[in-house]
C-alpha cells in the first residue's frame, strides 16, 4: 500500500526527484466541518508517511526515515488537536501506538546518523 502515484513512482525510479517527501499543507476550507478537516489533515500525514515508507524500501535513504517520524508526529498532533471529536479511549490507544512506532523509527534514524557520521 502506498500513496505514491504512477508518475511519482516513475520519476523516483528514474532518479528525477529526491527519494523522500516533506510535509505538504492539506487542502482546507473555512466551510469544512471538523470531521472533514480532520480527515484532510490525517490523510496528508498518512500520505507523507506512506510515500516515505516506499522511499525507505526503494533507496534506504535515512532522510526518508526522518520524514516518516515527522509524519507520525504530525498525525499525533492532529489527534491531540481533534481529541474532543474522537472517542477518547481509541484516541489515547492510537497515540500510544504512534509513540511506540515512532520510538522504533527514532532508533533507526539514530543508527543511520551514527553510520553517516
Amino acid at each position: 500500500m502506498t500513496a505514491e502515484s504512477d508518475p511519482q513512482r516513475i520519476y523516483r525510479l528514474c532518479g528525477a526527484v529526491r527519494p523522500y517527501v516533506t510535509a505538504c499543507a492539506p487542502q482546507l476550507d473555512a466551510k469544512m466541518s471538523a470531521a472533514d478537516a480532520f480527515r484532510a489533515i490525517a490523510a496528508s500525514c498518512l500520505a507523507q508517511f506512506l510515500l516515505n515508507e516506499a522511499a525507505i524500501r526503494a533507496t534506504g535513504d535515512y532522510e526518508a526515515v526522518h520524514q516518516c517520524r515527522v509524519a507520525l508526529r504530525r498525525l499525533s498532533a492532529c489527534l491531540h488537536f481533534f481529541a474532543g471529536f474522537i472517542d477518547d479511549a481509541e484516541c489515547r490507544a492510537l497515540r500510544r501506538d504512534l509513540k511506540e512506532f515512532g520510538a522504533h523509527l527514532r532508533t533507526a534514524r539514530d543508527l543511520d546518523v551514527l553510520i553517516s557520521d
